[in-house]
């Protein structure tokens, strides 16, 4: 009796030790299965993958978007669940006709008909759900016009079911900053207000290095909605130059564009490209996804033109950010030596603001520099720079600039390469000089915005040249028929000149 109820009192014992043994073998079992499985799967990503990057053709191994598409470091993932991880990070302003100011955009891709579409979850939806198919940030350097105004569609992840991979779709790995132009036809405002504010929102972001892409939204020889914006009354073949060297000089990719290539649909193409412009609309293609982005951070809080809201902090950093990119060296420049450069801008220049007199301006200080008294005793050298913009490029002018003690300048685009001139330099201004009406004989000169906006560089110490005319040349110009080119008294201006170039040295006074 006692040997049965030990035996029955051991069966519970017996039945839970089969059970774990049971569960254990099955545990080990679906383990090796899982590593088979991973290991059949990761070979045919890598096939596929080979498959693709070999063919060239994203259709041959990717036949919708619900399957695989090439994402970043070169591994093909499922893009569904890659996009679950969309993100959202907007900054508002209460000035702002916007909702947002910036935008920062995870996963955003954009369709045949050029449309933005984010795929989120149920809770991303309902929190901005007001702001789907509407207005988000505008991507234009000036608020003008609503141009730049950027719309989002917010599409559920669900219904990705419904949507396609276009045969020529292109992921974009990293931050790219996408804009439209404002009159990047001239060097000062391509640099105030498309440069320095995408700038910005790189250190905002924390995104300041050269793995960025740059994304141009506008076709600038594209006349619809407004878009002469982009040059703004300036030389289109200039804008695109001028828009290829400050972006390319920020980045080493390769600048891209958003184009129109035919019957209303858009791909994004290597920059420069042309709309077709077309007469019908596209309506078909609204569920072909064509590009998508890492990360596209959008939109600008102010233009640095007339706005100085932060300007003296991002200049500075501006400023080293292209210094380490150009890796300038200063060994043409002696130690004791200064160098003064004179724009020597066309007398017939179209543009006018010229100094009517600068030959004789040149010459005087040509003659007269090195014949300064205490620079002689101290071992310095002026050495006197005739600048022909017109003759050099941009990469010879950042470098030019960069070494330079002090510019005497007109005003118009000559003057914002300065940005580039070193700590503690002069920035010598000259005037805006107008005839009254039709009366060539009374005239008026003012600094007009050049003090205003060339004084807020933080770096530059800043001198106005209008104590020093004398007179004006009118000389009617078709876009300023009151244009009056300035005349300096020589004597005067060099005076004033030399002792500020010269109280930035220690020197040694002798009587």
């Amino acid at each position: 009796m006692t040997k049965a109820l030990r035996v029955v009192c051991m069966l519970p014992l017996i039945f839970f030790s089969l059970f774990t043994l049971v569960r254990i073998y099955n545990l080990r079992k679906v383990n090796r299965d899982c590593a088979n499985d991973k290991s059949v799967f990761d070979k045919n990503i890598r096939e596929d993958e080979e498959t693709f990057l070999e063919s060239g053709d994203i259709t041959k191994s990717i036949p919708s978007i619900m399957n695989t598409v090439l994402l970043k470091n070169r591994y093909i993932t499922s893009l569904k669940k890659e996009l679950n991880q969309s993100n959202i990070q907007c900054t508002r302003y209460k000035d702002s006709i916007t909702p947002f100011k910036t935008c920062k955009f995870n996963n955003i891709c954009m369709n045949q008909q050029g449309e933005w579409i984010l795929f989120v979850n149920d809770f991303t939806f309902s929190i901005y759900k007001r702001f789907n198919k509407r207005v988000w940030v505008d991507v234009q350097g000036r608020s003008e016009n609503g141009r730049g105004f950027m719309k989002i569609n917010l599409v559920k992840r669900e219904d990705i079911v419904n949507y396609e991979i276009d045969k020529d779709f292109t992921f974009y790995e990293g931050t790219t900053f996408p804009l439209v132009r404002y009159a990047a036809g001239n060097v000062g405002h391509i640099l105030m207000e498309n440069v320095l504010p995408v700038f910005k929102n790189m250190m905002q972001y924390e995104s300041v290095n050269l793995n960025n892409r740059f994304l141009f939204l506008d076709d600038v020889f594209d006349k619809r909605s407004n878009g002469e914006i982009a040059a703004y009354g300036y030389d289109l073949e200039n804008t695109e130059k001028y828009s290829k060297f400050w972006f390319s000089i920020m980045s080493k990719y390769s600048l891209i564009q958003k184009c129109e290539v035919d019957n209303g649909k858009y791909y994004i193409k290597p920059y420069p490209c042309r709309n077709k412009v077309n007469e019908e609309e596209n309506n078909e293609d609204k569920k072909k996804i064509v590009a998508c982005f890492d990360t596209l951070i959008a939109g600008f809080t102010n233009s640095f033109l007339l706005d100085f809201n932060q300007k003296e902090f991002i200049v500075p950093y501006y400023r080293r950010f292209i210094h380490d990119s150009f890796m300038f060296n200063n060994e043409e420049k002696g130690k004791k030596e200064l160098w003064l450069a004179i724009h020597e801008k066309p007398l017939d220049s179209p543009l006018g603001y010229t100094i009517s007199n600068v030959n004789e301006v040149i010459k005087y200080f040509e003659e007269h520099s090195n014949e300064d008294k205490v620079l002689k005793s101290n071992n310095y050298k002026i050495k006197v720079i005739t600048l022909r913009l017109e003759d050099m490029n941009f990469n010879d002018q950042i470098i030019m600039f960069s070494r330079l003690d002090g510019f005497i300048t007109t005003p118009g685009s000559a003057s914002y390469m300065s940005i580039f001139m070193p700590e503690g330099s002069w920035l010598f201004y000259s005037s805006n000089c107008q005839t009254k009406k039709e009366i060539k004989e009374h005239y008026f000169c003012e600094e007009g915005f050049g003090k205003t906006i060339h004084s807020s560089f933080p770096h530059l110490n800043y001198y106005s040249l209008q104590p020093h005319v004398k007179g004006c040349n009118a000389r009617y110009l078709e876009k300023r028929p009151l244009n009056c080119d300035t005349l300096y008294d020589v004597g005067s201006l060099y005076t004033q000149v030399m002792a500020r170039l010269k109280s930035n040295l220690v020197l040694k006074y002798s009587n």
